[in-house]
């Protein structure tokens, strides 16, 4: 509960080294419905995205969800 975003920043950086060995880097981040419909912190966590990954983000993942699927 209260979640901030506060292990984005630690995910991100996971990520980039996993991907370090096999001389891959993160052009674009996509944010999942469960945040970018839901989440109180999405802004926060947008931001704190473009700040330390400096890539592009991207709200949503798939363009086929209606906007109402659960109304």
């Amino acid at each position: 509960g209260d979640c901030p975003g506060v292990t984005i920043v630690t995910r991100l950086a996971q990520v980039n080294l996993w991907n370090k060995p096999m001389d891959e880097k993160v052009t674009k981040v996509h944010i999942g419905p469960c945040i970018v419909d839901h989440c109180p912190y999405k802004d926060t966590i947008i931001k704190k995205i473009k700040a330390k990954a400096g890539v592009e983000v991207i709200e949503g993942t798939h363009p086929y969800k209606p906007d109402n699927i659960f109304a």
